[in-house]
Formats: C-alpha cells, structure tokens, sequence
C-alpha cells in the first residue's frame, strides 16, 4: 500500500489554495500551473506559506508554514461575509414544483398560439 502524505498547494503570494492527502506518488501531481506544493497540513483560514523568495528555477526557497496577522484574518472573513443578492441565491425546488412550472409554461405556449 502507497504511503499518504498530508500536501497544501499555495501561489507565489503565499496564498494556500488547498490542502488534502494523497498517495505519496501522487504528491507532484497536486499542483497545477503557477502553483507549489509542499508537505504539511494548514488552515487557510488562519495560516499562509511564506518563503524566502523564488530560486532560479522559479521554486520557493525555504517554504514554510505561518500564521496570519490578525488583519489579514479579518480581511478574509469580511471578504467571505458578502450578501449575496436575493435574485442570485440558488432556489431548492422538489421535482414536482418544476413539473408545474413545466405544465404553466406549456400553458402560457398554448395560448399564444
């Protein structure tokens, strides 16, 4: 059996994207482009990666896991906290309320024609 590492994915910000387990073999495949991986696991809420900068080949140097400033907490939060308008929050209707949309329409249809 494979062994499973803990990855987070992150950008050139230090932003983490997301974090998971995979097989070990797998772990360079986690990453897609502009993206770095490293082994860990980490809260994107409160924790970022900070690095000492990007080598030649474009890798971060010394990548390693840190905790948020307050500020930068709150801003996250608040950013996430945004209403979203009434007309663009998705509708749960049962299957029998859309047949009578369905059955109104053709209605609607019929008449105008």
């Amino acid at each position: 059996m494979d062994k499973m590492k803990n990855f987070i994915v992150y950008n050139k910000d230090g932003k983490i994207l997301r974090t998971g387990r995979c097989p070990e073999v797998d772990f360079p495949l986690q990453v897609q482009e502009n993206e770095f991986v490293i082994e860990g696991k980490a809260n994107d809420a409160e924790q970022k990666i900070q690095f000492d900068g990007l080598s030649e080949t474009g890798k971060p140097i010394n990548p390693q896991i840190v905790d948020k400033s307050p500020e930068e907490i709150e801003a996250n939060q608040s950013s996430k906290s945004l209403p979203i308008p009434e007309k663009k929050q998705s509708a749960h209707i049962t299957k029998g309320q859309w047949q009578a949309v369905l059955d109104r329409l053709k209605v609607l249809e019929d008449l105008q024609k």
